[in-house]
């Protein structure tokens, strides 16, 4: 068997720096919080009135219109997966006791 030449770099990356870090950003005190959760409702709501679809444009167009009460309506599958997260972390949480 026949040993195989050793492979050796010809590439120089002597000249490579590491990227500057980036300053973290300091924490928002809770009125900071409370005035910009506001303002981004303020937003959504200004946003909302000039688009009818705004925030259901991933969902099929013979979804978006079907009554609140249809099974498949995009609030009761909304509801169907919280609860299915919910009932998920319980079971994680028994189990890992156990």
């Amino acid at each position: 068997m026949t040993r195989k030449k050793k492979i050796t770099a010809t590439t120089d990356n002597s000249e490579w720096k590491a990227p500057k870090k980036r300053k973290p950003r300091k924490p928002m005190t809770e009125e900071q919080k409370a005035a910009a959760s506001e303002r981004l409702e303020k937003a959504r709501e200004a946003r909302a009135a000039k688009n009818p679809d705004y925030g259901k444009t991933n969902i099929h167009e013979t979804l978006r219109d079907l009554p609140d009460e249809h099974q498949l309506s995009p609030k009761k599958v909304k509801q169907w997966i919280r609860f299915n997260r919910i009932m998920q972390s319980l079971n994680v949480l028994l189990f890992d006791r156990m």
